[in-house]
């Protein structure tokens, strides 16, 4: 062969949504022992220790579903529920393999509860996403003796694993008084700022703690914050995408027997998918002066990680009693269910828009235990970095709380956060073939003249002309990387004589 070649191996790896899938989870919670129940004040769900285990053409997911509510007794007491249960489903993944790195990522859609004979009936909609590592491999030209070949920068993603850290929160809480009863417990966790070094990235955060408890036959809400940071080992340089979720949390009462003390714990969870990138100068074209060269590429796009970005909004909303009866005070505010409605990317940053959904608890002016549902609308933008073309962007709420603002009318305060992992697009092209065809005439013209035409660049001339680019550029040092139109490209050849 007059062309010499040599190919090797580039792999190129992404981590892919694959179809997101809803599933319907319903349990009965026996009420019985504690007298029964009248109706529903409220009710949640939230799902944690998701695991994802991937098979040929299909990823099984597992985790808990934990389902609380908050209901009446026929005595006109408030009381709950709290009921933790497994679940598990298996997802059709078209382009999972044995072998494929899985994630998931799940959110409860809608919650439904109500009271049937001495049990309560709970319904919970849950949003399922697996999210797979797609790894593909290609065999590119590396080389081509006796050619002219024209390398572009090209960049290859490598999804470099999951990496788990683990982060313990706590926190003490004086009530003042004798706790009865606890009728809510919950925590949530949420990651504010993710800084990266050359050490790892830090990870700094915080879990929300709603606690409603009654004392003094009165039922009260407490809402405590608890910030963490923990350092987490995903490598020099690279990039970390980081979720938290509560593995585990305790309330413990302590303190005087007058005065009880809560003592909250919370094992935070955290999990970064890390992700690592290289360049590489590939032969994107190639020419012989003495020979036809047959020339196939491989053209590809991907989704390429870039970075996590992410905001915080407070927000409100009120609301209007339609039972004719005012409000005596308020018991608690618990969030319902967040949903994300439209996300637009536009100048560097997304316009997300979304409504947060809270139940409120209040008692009226003749002393019976009622509800309302309160949705808050917002409308949040995140700066994002240069070259987003997708994101997925998720919310979650905090430090929610209702208050009375006249007779009738409740005000419901909460922050809102919100966070868009952005994509960029890479794109790689490259050539993966190379045949011999048939001989070329040489120019033996001992000057050429070539009159550029509108997007002519060097490389297009050097082909025409059957000389290399760079002496092309030696012999034209006015001539850029893409000529001007108009402009008379001369050129001086060797001729043997």
């Amino acid at each position: 062969m007059t062309v010499q070649t040599r190919f090797s191996k580039y792999v190129n790896e992404s981590l892919t949504a694959e179809k997101c899938e809803q599933s319907v989870l319903a349990c009965t919670i026996d009420t019985s022992s504690k007298g029964g129940a009248d109706r529903i004040l409220s009710a949640g769900a939230q799902v944690s220790s998701l695991k994802a285990v991937a098979a040929d053409g299909q990823v099984t997911v597992s985790g808990k579903l934990n389902v609380k509510a908050v209901y009446l007794t026929p005595e006109g007491t408030p009381d709950s529920v709290d009921y933790v249960s497994d679940f598990s489903k298996t997802l059709v993944c078209p382009s999972v393999g044995q072998e494929s790195a899985v994630t998931v990522r799940a959110e409860v859609v809608d919650v439904q509860a109500a009271v049937e004979g001495d049990s309560i009936r709970m319904q919970t909609v849950v949003s399922i996403c697996p999210y797979a590592v797609t790894k593909k491999e290609y065999d590119l030209l590396e080389e081509a003796d006796g050619a002219f070949v024209k390398r572009t920068e090209s960049k290859f993603a490598r999804f470099a694993g999951f990496v788990e850290a683990a982060c313990p929160v706590n926190e003490q809480y004086a009530t003042g008084a004798v706790v009865e009863k606890v009728l809510s417990f919950n925590c949530t966790a949420d990651v504010c700022k993710v800084t990266s070094d050359n050490a790892g990235a830090v990870v700094e955060g915080e879990v929300c703690a709603v606690i409603v408890y009654v004392s003094d036959g009165k039922a009260v809400q407490k809402n405590l914050t608890m910030p963490y940071v923990c350092r987490m080992d995903v490598g020099e340089n690279a990039k970390a995408d980081v979720v938290a979720e509560v593995s585990g949390c305790r309330l413990v009462i302590g303190g005087p027997a007058t005065e009880n003390v809560f003592e909250v714990s919370a094992d935070v969870a955290l999990t970064a998918a890390v992700y690592e990138s290289y360049g590489a100068q590939l032969i994107s074209d190639a020419y012989c002066p003495v020979k036809e060269l047959k020339i196939s590429r491989l053209c590809l796009s991907y989704d390429d990680y870039l970075d996590t970005a992410r905001t915080r909004e407070r927000i409100s909303g009120s609301v209007e009693t339609d039972d004719g009866v005012g409000i005596s005070r308020i018991v608690c505010a618990l969030e319902k269910d967040n949903a994300i409605a439209t996300v637009e990317i536009r100048d560097d940053k997304a316009y997300v828009d979304g409504v947060l959904a809270v139940t409120v608890i209040y008692l009226s002016d003749n002393d019976d235990y009622k509800s309302v549902d309160v949705d808050l609308p917002y409308s949040v933008q995140i700066a994002l970095c240069e070259g987003v073309k997708k994101t997925d962007v998720k919310a979650s709420a905090c430090d929610v709380f209702a208050k009375v603002k006249r007779d009738s009318e409740i005000e419901v305060n909460a922050t809102v956060c919100v966070s868009a992992v952005c994509y960029g697009e890479s794109v790689i092209c490259a050539v993966d073939g190379v045949e011999e065809g048939a001989d070329l005439k040489p120019c033996e013209d001992s000057v050429a003249i070539y009159y550029a035409k509108k997007g002519d660049t060097l490389w297009d001339i050097a082909k025409k002309l059957s000389m290399s680019p760079e002496s092309i550029a030696e012999q034209n040092p006015d001539v850029g990387e893409r000529v001007q139109q108009d402009v008379n490209v001369v050129v001086y050849r060797e001729v043997a004589v």
